[in-house]
Order: C-alpha cells, then sequence, then structure tokens
C-alpha cells in the first residue's frame, strides 16, 4: 500500500503513489514512485543491485544493514539472534531481531517467550521486573505452568517464587471459574477454565479431577472432567424424595437444586467461594430467604430424601425451595450452606437421609404478570461486563438482540419480559431457530458463548442456552443466575425416584410485586429456555419373533432405520440399544425401558441409519405382553429417547410347582380331624424365577377325593416371593390310608392389551401329584393374650401368654405330649412366616413369651400367628386357627436421643 510504501523508502512528505518494478537487463530492479510534497509532484528512479536477500528471511540486504524499519539486523543471518524467530518476521513483531530475549515466540501462551524459558541471563527487565535482576530459572516452553503448582510461570516471577521445579511455593493460584483447578493447571488437564464443568455432567472439574491427578493431566482421577457420561450413576436412582405429610401437587414440576452459579465467565455461569463463601449449618434450621411470599404456597411438603449412595464431600441435591432442614440421618455428618444460593454441601461424613420442608408453590400468571417487577437487593445477580453495553464491541449484539427480542413481544412487565427470552430460544422466530446439539456449540473460550451462540452458531447445549438466557435476561434489568439440579423424578405413588436421566440445567429469575401490590416477593422463578430435542422416528421395523419363551432358545433378529422425523434425514453412526420391555414400563417415562438385564444389543447406524442386531435379554421381566424398544444415546442432534416398535411380543414360560412342606416332600402327612396347612413355592423355569410382584393374583388349588366329603378342591394364594399355603382340615372319619393328590398351577394369561389376541397362557399351567398320608391326628385349640387391657395388643420388650391344649381326637380325649410351634406374619401377607419359638408341652399348656425388639423381623402393626403341634406319639400336626376375630396388633417402640444444640 502506498502507507506502507512510504515507510519503505522513507518519505516522510505527503502521500506517495504504489512502487513500480521493472527488471533490469542485469537481473536488479529498478524502483519508481511518484512522491507528493503538497505543491509539486516529483517522479523519482532509481536501480539498485543490492536488493539481494542473501539470507532469504524477506528482507533485502540493504534494508537490515540500514535498519529501515527501525531495527538493524544481520543480512546473512536468517535469525541473527538465534532465539527462533526470524528477523522478517521480528521486524513486523516490532520486537529487536538483535536481542534473543524479546521475541514473541510464546507456544505456551504463558507470557515468557521461547528463548527466555529454555535459557538463563535474560535481564527481567524484558519481561517487566526493573529491578536488575537476571533470569536463573530454565522453564518448560510448551508448559504453561512448568512446575504444575497452579500458578503460570510468568506469574511466578512475578511473585519471586520458583516456577522450575517447585510447585509448594506457588502463591493463590487464579480459580477464574472456581471449580477447585487453578488456570494454569487446567490449561494443561485440557479443561476450562472458564467453565467449573467443562464437560457439563454435573459434577465439577475439581471434583472430577482432585489435586494429586492434576500432574498426570487427570488419568486415573476418580472421573473424567471431559466425559459427561461418568459423572453420575447411568440410568440408576441417584435419590428417593417421598412424600411424608402435605399434598404434592402433581401437576407442578418438582426440582432439585444441586449448585447455583451466578459468576459469568464468558462461557458458562459458575459459582465462586468469594462470592457465596459457605459457612457452617447445624439443623434444624430454618431459612426463608429469598422464597417466595407464604401467601402463595397451596401446602407445605415434608420431603424424606434417601439417597442411593452416600454424599461425601459434595452438594447435595435438595429441594429447590426448600425452607427447613429438620434432621439427617447420620450424626457425624457437617454440613456448610452458601449466603443466598442456598447450596448445601457434606463437609464430613456420609449422608444417607434427611428430611426437609418445602412450600409448594403456585402461580397464577395469567393475573400475576402485569403485577411483577424484577426483584430488588440482589445487584450481583445482574452483573455482567461493560463490553454488553459498549456500541463499540462485538458483544452489544447481544443487548440489541435482547431489546428487538423484548419490543417485539410487547413485554411490559418482569414475568412476560423473562417468557419473552424464554421463548424466543425455545421456538426462534421467523429469521431464526435454535438446535439443541448435545455435543455443543464448539465455541472457543476466548469468544462469548452468549454472542456466538445468538450471531453464528445458532445451536448449544441446555446449559448453553441457560448461559444466553440468563445474560439476555440480566440484559433486560433482570437478576437471573443458574442452577445445575435435577427436575422431576419417576411418580411412585408416594414421592419420586430421581434418576441420572432427570439431570438438566435451568435458570432462575428473582421477581416481586409492583409497589401498588405491596412489593410481595415471589422468590426465584425458574425457566426452561432449551429447545427441544429433534424428534425421531423408528421405520422399516421388523423382528423376527412375535412370541419368545424365556428360556433363551430363541435369538430375536431386530431390524429398523432411525430418522429424523422432520424431513425424514437418516441419522448415521448413532448408537442405539433395543430392549424386550413389559408393557406398562413404557409409561413411566424416559429411562425406565434401558435396563440391563432386558438388553438385546447395542450397535451403531450405518451411513443411512440403518441397523440390524441379534441377541436376547440375561434376564427378562416376568411373562406377559412386551415390546421392543429402541433407546438412543445422547448425540449431537440426537437425545435420550424411547422409540417402541409397533409389535407386541408374546413373553412366555413354564411353571414350576414346588412343595416344601410339611414333612416328607410329595407325601406330606395329614390328620383327620386336624388343620394342615400345605406349603410350597411357584416357580417359572428361566431366570428370573422371582417375578411374581410383576404376576397379580396368581393361585395355587390342591385336589383330591375325601372318603367323606367325595370330589374335594381347595386353593391358597401366591405371594410376591412365589410362596404359597393352602389349609387342608379333614373330618375326624377320613380313612386313614394314602390319598392321591394333584397339586396345580391353572397357568396365568396377560390380557392388559385387548387390542392383541395372545397365545393361549405366557406362564404355562403345571399339575404335579403328591400322596396326602392320612393318619390319626391330634387336636390343638389355642389362644393368645397380651398384657394391655385389649389382649389382642402384642407390645415388644412386654409379656404376652398363649393358652390351649395338645388332645387326642376321640370319645374320650387324652393329652398328648409333644412341640407347639409358633409363627407370625405381617397381616395379610400371604408370605413365609417367622419362627417365634418351637417349645416342649404336653396336653394344656400356659406359656409366657417376650417379642425382643432386637431380633424380631416383622413390623409394627397388623399381624398374625399360626399354632402348630408336633405330637410325639403320631406323624400327623394340628394348626390351631387364631385368625379368627379381630388380628392381632404388634405395637413397636421407638427409642430416640435429642442433640440440643445453641442456636
Amino acid at each position: 500500500s502506498a502507507a506502507v510504501n512510504n515507510v519503505l523508502q522513507g518519505v516522510s512528505t505527503g502521500p506517495t503513489s504504489a512502487p513500480t518494478e521493472v527488471a533490469n537487463r542485469n537481473g536488479s530492479f529498478c524502483h519508481t514512485d511518484a512522491v507528493a510534497d503538497g505543491t509539486k509532484s516529483t517522479t523519482r528512479a532509481y536501480c539498485d543491485d543490492d536488493y539481494e536477500d542473501t539470507d532469504g528471511d524477506g528482507l533485502a540486504d540493504w534494508q537490515e544493514l540500514l535498519g529501515t524499519f527501525g531495527w538493524f539486523s544481520n543480512p546473512t543471518l536468517v535469525d541473527s539472534d538465534g532465539d527462533g524467530v526470524d528477523d522478517f518476521t521480528e521486524v513486523f513483531d516490532n520486537t529487536d531481531p538483535t536481542e534473543p530475549c524479546v521475541n514473541l515466540l510464546d507456544e505456551d501462551f504463558d507470557g515468557l517467550n521461547n528463548y527466555f524459558e529454555n535459557t538463563t541471563g535474560c535481564d527481567l527487565a524484558f519481561i517487566g521486573i526493573t529491578n536488575g535482576s537476571l533470569d536463573v530459572w530454565v522453564t518448560d516452553s510448551q508448559v504453561f505452568d512448568t512446575d504444575s503448582g497452579g500458578v503460570g510461570d510468568r506469574d511466578e516471577y512475578f511473585d519471586g517464587t520458583n516456577p522450575e521445579n517447585d510447585p509448594s511455593d506457588d502463591l493463590t493460584p487464579s480459580d477464574f471459574d472456581g471449580d477447585g483447578i487453578p488456570d494454569a493447571v487446567e490449561n494443561d488437564t485440557g479443561t476450562d477454565w472458564t467453565n467449573p464443568d467443562t464437560d457439563g455432567g454435573g459434577i465439577p472439574d475439581g471434583v472430577e479431577c482432585p489435586q494429586q491427578f492434576w500432574f498426570l493431566d487427570c488419568v486415573g482421577s476418580p472421573s473424567n472432567p471431559l466425559d459427561p457420561t461418568d459423572d453420575i450413576l447411568s440410568n440408576d436412582v441417584i435419590f428417593w424424595a417421598n412424600n411424608t405429610s402435605g399434598v404434592v401437587d402433581l401437576d407442578l414440576v418438582h426440582r432439585w437444586r444441586l449448585t447455583t452459579s451466578d459468576f459469568y465467565t464468558g462461557s458458562t455461569y459458575a459459582h465462586l467461594d468469594s462470592v457465596h463463601p459457605y459457612a457452617e449449618l447445624i439443623p434444624p434450621v430454618s431459612n426463608l430467604t429469598n422464597l417466595a411470599d407464604s401467601s402463595f404456597a397451596n401446602d407445605t411438603v415434608d420431603w424424606t430424601i434417601t439417597y442411593n449412595l452416600p454424599i461425601s464431600n459434595a452438594n447435595v441435591p435438595v429441594a429447590a425451595s426448600y425452607s427447613n432442614i429438620s434432621f439427617y440421618l447420620d450424626p457425624a455428618v457437617e454440613f456448610s450452606r452458601t449466603n443466598d444460593t442456598h447450596n448445601l454441601k457434606v463437609e464430613t461424613g456420609q449422608l444417607t437421609e434427611m428430611y426437609i420442608k418445602e412450600p409448594e408453590y403456585y402461580f397464577d400468571w395469567t393475573t400475576l404478570a402485569s403485577t411483577t417487577v424484577a426483584g430488588q437487593n440482589l445487584p450481583y445477580e445482574t452483573q455482567l461486563d461493560a463490553k454488553f453495553k459498549d456500541p463499540t464491541s462485538p458483544e452489544s449484539e447481544v443487548l440489541n438482540i435482547t431489546n428487538s427480542i423484548i419490543s417485539s413481544s410487547g413485554s411490559t412487565d418482569a414475568y412476560t419480559t423473562a417468557a419473552a427470552i424464554e421463548d424466543f430460544l425455545i421456538n426462534g422466530n421467523s429469521s431464526t431457530t435454535f438446535l439443541l446439539n448435545y455435543n455443543g456449540s464448539n465455541t472457543p473460550n476466548i469468544v462469548d458463548t452468549t454472542l456466538n451462540i445468538l450471531t453464528f452458531a445458532f445451536e448449544g447445549t441446555c446449559r448453553e442456552y441457560n448461559t444466553v438466557f440468563v445474560t439476555m435476561a440480566r440484559l433486560a434489568g433482570l437478576p437471573a443466575r443458574q442452577v445445575t439440579g435435577y427436575r422431576g423424578g419417576a411418580w411412585t405413588g408416594s414421592g419420586y425416584a430421581v434418576s441420572s436421566d432427570h439431570f438438566t440445567t435451568w435458570s432462575e429469575v428473582r421477581l416481586q410485586q409492583n409497589n401498588a401490590n405491596g412489593n410481595t416477593d415471589l422468590g426465584w422463578i425458574a425457566f426452561d429456555p432449551c429447545p427441544p430435542a429433534a424428534e425421531l422416528e423408528l421405520v422399516n421395523q421388523s423382528t423376527s419373533l412375535l412370541t419368545w419363551d424365556r428360556d433363551g432358545s430363541q435369538n430375536f433378529t431386530v431390524t429398523g432405520q432411525l430418522r429424523f422425523l422432520d424431513n425424514s434425514t437418516p441419522i448415521p453412526n448413532q448408537i442405539v440399544s433395543v430392549y424386550l420391555v413389559p408393557n406398562d414400563v413404557l409409561s413411566f417415562g424416559s429411562g425406565a425401558a434401558a435396563d440391563q438385564n432386558r438388553l438385546i444389543q447395542t450397535v451403531a447406524t450405518d451411513a443411512e441409519g440403518n441397523f440390524t442386531m441379534t441377541g436376547k435379554p440375561s434376564f427378562p421381566a416376568a411373562p406377559g405382553m412386551q415390546r421392543l424398544v429402541l433407546v438412543t444415546q445422547q448425540s449431537g442432534y440426537v437425545g435420550t429417547q424411547e422409540l417402541a416398535y409397533d409389535d407386541f411380543i408374546n413373553v412366555t414360560d413354564d411353571s414350576i410347582l414346588r412343595h416344601t412342606g410339611p414333612e416328607l416332600i410329595n407325601e406330606p402327612v395329614v390328620g383327620a380331624g386336624a388343620t394342615t396347612t400345605i406349603e410350597g413355592y411357584l416357580e417359572l423355569e428361566s431366570p428370573a424365577f422371582d417375578v411374581f410382584s410383576e404376576l397379580p393374583n396368581q393361585t395355587i388349588w390342591l385336589e383330591f377325593t375325601s372318603s367323606v366329603d367325595g370330589l374335594t378342591n381347595i386353593s391358597g394364594d401366591v405371594d410376591p416371593s412365589g410362596f404359597w399355603s393352602i389349609e387342608l382340615t379333614l373330618d375326624p372319619l377320613e380313612t386313614k390310608t394314602n390319598v392321591t393328590a394333584t397339586l396345580g398351577f391353572s397357568g396365568w394369561q396377560d390380557t392388559s392389551v385387548s387390542s392383541i389376541t395372545p397365545s393361549q397362557f405366557h406362564l404355562r399351567p403345571n399339575t404335579t401329584t403328591i400322596w396326602l398320608n392320612v393318619t390319626d391326628a391330634p387336636n390343638l385349640t389355642a389362644w393368645i393374650n397380651g398384657t394391655r387391657t385389649n389382649s389382642s395388643i402384642i407390645v415388644l420388650d412386654e409379656p404376652f401368654w398363649i393358652n390351649g391344649s395338645a388332645l387326642s381326637i376321640g370319645a374320650v380325649p387324652t393329652a398328648l405330649s409333644g412341640k407347639l410351634l409358633l409363627r407370625m406374619r405381617n397381616n395379610g401377607s400371604t408370605g413365609p412366616w417367622f419362627e417365634v419359638f418351637n417349645q416342649s408341652v404336653s396336653g394344656s399348656f400356659t406359656i409366657q413369651h417376650t417379642l425382643n425388639s432386637s431380633n424380631t423381623p416383622v413390623a409394627a402393626g397388623g399381624i398374625e400367628f399360626s399354632a402348630r403341634f408336633f405330637p410325639s406319639s403320631i406323624p400327623a400336626t394340628d394348626d390351631a386357627n387364631l385368625s379368627d376375630g379381630e388380628p392381632y396388633c404388634l405395637k413397636g417402640k421407638l427409642n430416640f436421643v435429642i442433640q440440643a444444640v445453641e442456636q
């Protein structure tokens, strides 16, 4: 350019035209240019055989010798000072090509050039320390923090510490994002120093990669800070939140706060201890700070939160708007909590269960919205870099977009302003469409994430969209912040089972009513500004089997094609899994199908989105109507989604009948005139064997021909463990002989899908022959009395009495000696009995016994007893009927200790 040519020729008067060059006959060049001094024009020409570039560094020899560009250098050396940077580059970097201590080659970006790091002896004045000292350290020019102590090499020079090999002397390492890993170390490990959770998996980088693994680039650390899949147990329950009092509104979204963040880093929002320090918290404690006014709460819910794995030295997921921590299970646990944001952390001990209260807030925005204004007195919740409001800064475009969205929405109040921003990010507008990309926006950390997504990328993760929302809300004058935690959960009937699938990020805006409505606090209101995941479709479905036996003798062959629903575009290289799932499980929501016991196979789709897989479940669910379910792995534009195959699968199995008592097996002794309980188990031929909790109302029957009553058929129920019992009472005149009997199960058919005609049975019928050995029998009578006025109440650790007699049957009953067995179980359980005692008796008896609270495995409440007499002289037994009238009640005892602390 003319301006550059002026510099090249050293002309200082007036503009100069671009030079032209004409080849001279001897190979040198003649140069001409026109010089204007404001009054006249002069054409100047010269030919210079010395325009040669001997060292080939891009500078003419005469330019190096004369210092034409302000710096002298050696025309015979490409790099005059030997610092690794050629003279041409140094000249145009404006560094001295004859001084090796000064250049801009800084491959690790620590502020020290490579030559300075790899040698000693440079004056520290070259890096800004003007005390006359020289460099005595050799550091690694490829590593930002050579000694991995958390402070960059250049900063250590200014601190007066050793940057070469002593990490222990590093002073207060900078941790911009507050994740517990110094910025210098993050540059080594590959984590993002502006993002406290680089992989977005929910666990801060500093927890995933503790200090002892920093020097190893996090290799071998508890989890990988660059892999979100290992942050939280996949497909597993994280905690159960059970409602113990209050009414849970199932129409409301219940959220479980883990970490609240409000410091903008440019790539996300972070929690900083310096802004919100943790302080010791001693439950029980109440805190209504920044919660909505109680007039907006329909009720207060008591939650008992039980954690699947104990929480230690980590943040605790709790109800997002908790107002009280009542109690926690382990007295060794010590808590801390942040001010304002109320992040709750276990400092020591292991937390397994806690009890909290939460107001059940309900807001009718159709009437409230027009009264809302921004919440007051939280200035740090609106802070942003000044560049967003600087018209000369690229980031000011975010403000322009925000104002445009609010203006076009017609919003005049705080709530609808926030809702307009949320709607824009979810649904876009006529000129903008945003996409959810689980792999992120790939915004470099030197570029502002909000600006990049709004103006260039138009896609990102949910966390990134929440970052955009909070930034735009703050530009609109609304206090806003970002929260990671869990949203909703699978309702169990008494609470929520919250799993890794419910982990998410949301935004909160602080609102209150206007002055005309008393400035009533509305607290932090949640927003979900994340576009929906792309909808998928499963086409070209096929399966080789529509009836499958649980014995595993057959493999499924399953095919299909995965496509995006909106444009039928195939989805290549997508990891998919197919599971065989009970039909009713599909109604439980995302993640319920992905039980590894039901997995058929996992494969990747081909270039056209097609897949074929062959396999069978290792431990399938109970027989019944089931479906094949395709589950996608979260990646790119594909979220975790369940897609059910159209066909239903008839899952069948053989049943097995097993007799266990009374002895002998398959030849029980039964007494004429006595009651005998025939017991056993119903099982499945194939694993899992004990799935009867999924097969309701199963019964077992016993059929034989009585010499007194003729053909007799009696039955008993099957409990969830497969246990069954049948009470057989024979007439005293029954012939004493062996009687052939049939023990049977009539089979079970799943009719839950009315539109499908299933196979005849899903659990097939079965019968087995047993022999009833009819003999003389004893006659047992018995009754039980407790110590209370109501004698049917049995109290733990207090005595009770069983009274009765054991006699022979006949015209003249006589006393019999033998063993009296007393058993108990919860009323109506139909399950196995717990043995209370087995004691010798003879004829009439009165036995005192005490149920010990330390070894009685029966829950307090309604119970039933069973008394059985084993006479010494005859093989038959008799059971006394103790179940007539009101059921017995077992009363337990609650022992507790009050730990009083200063409040």
